[in-house]
């Protein structure tokens, strides 16, 4: 399986001929860009829902528990999207590879979703309704290994240049949480796991259009059987060349996701009244 048959069509962006060699660049800051902003503004209405439907006291709770969930799968993430990044296009099973690498994530994310449920009445008594039932705490895990899952695929479409599937994915993501949470409004109980159900069941959506999109248009062949040794010897070789000084960077960003999440957790808490109003 070759890198161009990894996925599916690219977006391109006209650019005068003397910037041509930074077209692929181009091409994949103005997806992120789009993504972007398209995911900020449904957003921003699928908060405002939640806080015109819902009880300031669950939005509080949705609002720390996407955060939590964010942070956990961009430390779930394992650096694989960007080590991908790097050795795709050099890859005869380019496909099988990155499925590989997203299910290992999926995995980590598990893992970490479970351990910080388990853990998170500990830190706060607030997030105890996280962990409060077996189903909060599935629920919240799937959500924290699915994310971690969707991260990496994201980087690999953008890395192997195909955007407008990555921006196709986030619009799914972006339009499909709205009337998904309206419902939950309707047939849950309106606490924050509801909201946090409807953020999730978005992505699994997106998730799932995104794949019958690539399946139908035959734009990638078996991926079977996924290489998880070559993972594993991917692993460890960036472990030992860059290793010492990748870490601090790994630390840094974690610490950067850590607070714009904090801020989000807190965004959403304070500005529940004025959604309300509005």
């Amino acid at each position: 399986m070759s890198r161009r048959d990894l996925v599916g069509p690219r977006l391109t962006i006209p650019i005068p001929a003397r910037l041509a060699p930074f077209r692929r660049t181009a091409g994949a800051t103005g997806g992120l860009i789009l993504a972007s902003v398209l995911t900020s503004a449904t957003g921003f209405v699928f908060w405002g829902i939640a806080a015109r439907q819902y009880p300031a006291e669950a939005v509080g709770l949705a609002g720390a528990g996407v955060s939590a969930m964010l942070l956990l799968s961009q430390i779930a993430m394992l650096g694989l999207g960007t080590v991908l990044a790097g050795v795709l296009h050099r890859e005869r099973r380019a496909a099988s590879l990155a499925v590989t690498a997203m299910l290992a994530s999926g995995l980590a994310g598990v893992l970490l979703g479970v351990t910080f449920g388990m853990f998170a009445p500990l830190l706060s008594s607030e997030l105890r309704p996280l962990s409060s039932t077996l189903v909060a705490l599935v629920i919240f895990t799937v959500g924290v290994g699915v994310t971690a899952l969707t991260s990496v695929l994201d980087q690999v479409l953008v890395s192997v240049q195909r955007n407008l599937l990555q921006l196709a994915r986030n619009a799914v993501f972006g339009f499909a949480r709205l009337p998904v949470l309206a419902l939950a409004a309707m047939l849950l109980a309106r606490d924050g796991m509801a909201i946090y159900t409807a953020w999730l069941i978005g992505t699994v959506l997106s998730l799932g259009v995104l794949f019958t999109l690539v399946r139908n248009a035959r734009l990638t062949g078996d991926v079977r059987p996924l290489m998880w040794n070559r993972l594993r010897d991917m692993a460890a070789d960036a472990l030992a060349r860059k290793g010492r000084s990748a870490l601090p960077l790994f630390a840094g960003g974690i610490a950067c996701a850590a607070a714009c999440l904090a801020l989000l957790a807190l965004g959403v808490t304070f500005a529940a009244p004025l959604l309300w109003m509005l």
